[in-house]
């Protein structure tokens, strides 16, 4: 209906540029929808996060880090308390239990 190839089609309604709705791994497409679509009637819905730019401050390294969640640890904190909690359980490893 479209006359684009199915990756293009996709890759248009995973950006919201064309109607769609993704049910599962499919891509569900309306034919009036579309119809409307290629009439110039449809306008494309407003993603989140797709608002006016405004300047975005740069952000600084040493600027206060947000809390996220129930920790305000720096990323670095947060990283190292990751690895630790990983590490395993256990001790060193196996002893000798041989007894002399």
């Amino acid at each position: 209906m479209l006359g684009a190839h199915p990756e293009t089609v996709r890759l248009k309604a995973k950006a919201g540029e064309i109607p769609g709705r993704k049910v599962g791994k499919r891509w569900m497409f309306s034919t009036i929808a579309l119809e409307r679509y290629l009439a110039g009637e449809w306008v494309p819905r407003v993603v989140q996060g797709d608002q006016a730019k405004e300047i975005e401050l740069c952000r600084s390294t040493n600027g206060k880090t947000a809390t996220t969640g129930i920790t305000s640890f720096t990323p670095l904190e947060t990283a190292r308390r990751y690895k630790a909690a990983l590490a395993p359980a256990t001790g060193n490893g196996r002893r000798n239990t041989t007894t002399a």
